[in-house]
């Protein structure tokens, strides 16, 4: 994201790969702006960008890419670096969530920990000690022995490094507003639903990440214009969204399905009914954009699993 000055006056927000807007330092442009919130605040954003007589238009896969080659600095290890049946001690990691679990035989701490190159693994404790420790959220430093089950350690401790947010969330976020600015009732389910601040809380993988398995379905879904118009492509991309609906109500009995359905049919949806039969498994007949919404589903649930998940 990067904060450009347009005539020495204009200053806003834009997503842009770096390289690629150097060129048009001291150069005649034509800029389209709107307001956004970022951070909390109501900031500016370039919405279009122009230069007279050539359009800067580019691929979709160039416009604003939903992942990062990152690291995180705040882990001294990538999990693919253990061999199995090796043990490395003082390793720095993050850990996103923490659950007790028990069998008949065993009680353990499970968590789900991020390494340096942003994978997620589990990590079992048995015969903790503390059993009110709260870790999730906290880098931690401990020895990982890797089996063919995966990553055990038999005590961890907290480490002093700040907690570093995923910068891929914020992406996602931004894509998702930019991908329904023009489309009221979609939004109207964003904001009446709190969907990114209850995305906060959820974990998939990570704290808020469903934000950027949100985002994959919406990009995917949007190649869809320029492949066919035998189906409702926009009917498909409110059925996403509305997938996601129970995220706005985590605690209720009910399924996520049925939760999904009874609030889709508090929406305006233009095309309600094509939304509501997508989002209802049960049913023993569906319309073209359900098989669609599932392939969708399913791509980018195997595009995160080799993304996040450790070899």
């Amino acid at each position: 994201m990067l904060q450009v000055t347009i005539d020495n006056t204009v200053t806003a927000l834009w997503f842009y790969p770096l390289a690629d807007a150097l060129p048009f330092l001291n150069q005649e442009v034509i800029v389209d702006y709107r307001k956004d919130v970022y951070n909390g605040q109501l900031q500016q954003f370039i919405k279009t960008f122009t230069v007279p007589t050539v359009v800067n238009t580019l691929d979709k896969k160039d416009n604003m890419k939903l992942y990062l080659d990152q690291v995180d600095d705040g882990s001294n290890l990538s999990f693919n670096e253990i061999a199995v049946g090796e043990t490395r001690g003082s390793c720095i990691f993050f850990c996103t969530k923490q659950e007790y679990k028990a069998s008949t035989n065993a009680v353990w701490m499970e968590m789900l920990i991020r390494d340096r190159s942003m994978h997620i693994a589990k990590l079992r404790i048995f015969d903790y000690a503390d059993k009110d420790a709260q870790l999730a959220g906290h880098y931690l430093v401990g020895e990982l022995s890797r089996s063919k089950w995966g990553f055990q350690t038999d005590s961890v401790v907290v480490s002093r490094i700040d907690d570093r947010p995923n910068p891929e969330i914020d992406i996602a976020k931004q894509f998702i507003q930019n991908f329904f600015s023009d489309d009221p009732v979609a939004m109207q389910f964003i904001n009446k639903c709190n969907l990114f601040e209850a995305a906060k809380d959820y974990v998939d993988y990570e704290p808020g990440y469903v934000l950027v398995r949100i985002a994959m379905e919406l990009a995917m879904c949007e190649s869809l214009y320029n492949i066919t118009n035998d189906v409702d492509v926009k009917a498909i991309a409110h059925t996403l969204l509305a997938s996601y609906g129970f995220l706005a109500n985590q605690s209720s009995v009910l399924s996520p399905m049925v939760r999904n359905i009874f609030l889709a049919q508090q929406f305006p949806f233009p095309d309600k009914k094509t939304v509501i039969v997508c989002l209802d498994e049960g049913l023993e007949e569906h319309p073209a954009e359900y098989a669609l919404v599932h392939s969708i589903k399913e791509s980018v649930n195997n595009v995160l699993r080799i993304r996040k998940e450790v070899v």
